[in-house]
């Protein structure tokens, strides 16, 4: 697929006058990598959802990265017949760290090709030139970068969760496909209470876990797309917090 889409960025941008280099494709903000990892009975389930349902449809959100070492999730593309109701929305904004640069591409059935047309020329109109030719470039180059950056991530990943383990009270999974880590703290019952009073009182910035709907009470999220300094300091303010 990016080799289509490749050829159809050449096409419209001519793909030159850009490289990637440095630790960032073009970007100054890691918005994060992270693929859904759902088993074959989910992607079946989505599938029969998708080929039957009538009068409306799926959409498949981003899978953007892998930082754990599982491999890539299965692509619900290569489940779908041409015209299932199927929409897969992909972003080059984590795939290759291009936040703010808004660039991405959807597949779609067919039969949705032509009025899809006429929502993004009137309300998008097209990525500017030098957007697409930024895109290009990624697909080229963009690799080498999302290696390092993996491999930056794992490096984190794991000194956090050898820190956290090491806090009483705090338990945490080893997440294999993103850049956070969701911890349970023992006894803490409002995470919206907890982490204003993080912030409040230690400067420590944490997602509660209820954000992510009722299940995630008791829990808070921590991005780990940090050096280990930081991710270091962090952990101390958790300490005074918990003591």
């Amino acid at each position: 697929m990016l080799e289509h889409l490749e050829e159809a960025a050449h096409g419209l941008a001519g793909g030159e006058g850009l490289e990637v280099g440095g630790d960032a494709a073009g970007a100054a903000h890691v918005d994060g990598l992270a693929r859904p990892a759902l088993g074959e009975a989910g992607h079946e389930g989505v599938a029969g959802l998708a080929g039957k349902t009538v009068g409306g449809g799926v959409a498949a959100g981003p899978g953007d990265g892998q930082v754990g070492e599982g491999g890539v999730a299965p692509s619900f593309l290569k489940l779908m017949q041409d015209e299932d109701r199927l929409i897969s929305a992909n972003t080059f904004s984590k795939s290759w760290r291009m936040t703010g640069w808004r660039l991405g591409w959807l597949a779609v059935p067919p039969g949705l090709t032509a009025d899809l047309g006429k929502l993004i020329e009137y309300n998008t109109s097209c990525a500017p030139v030098f957007v697409q030719r930024a895109g290009v470039a990624a697909l080229k180059d963009g690799e080498p970068v999302i290696a390092r950056t993996l491999q930056r991530f794992r490096k984190a990943r794991d000194f956090l969760l050898e820190q956290l383990h090491a806090i009483e009270g705090v338990q945490a999974a080893t997440p294999s496909g993103t850049m956070y880590a969701f911890l349970k703290i023992e006894g803490m019952m409002d995470s919206l209470a907890f982490c204003k009073r993080l912030v409040r009182e230690h400067g420590l910035g944490l997602a509660p876990g209820a954000a992510f709907g009722p299940e995630g009470e008791g829990y808070v999220r921590w991005c780990f797309a940090a050096g280990e300094d930081r991710l270091a300091d962090g952990i101390s303010r958790l300490r005074h917090a918990l003591a």
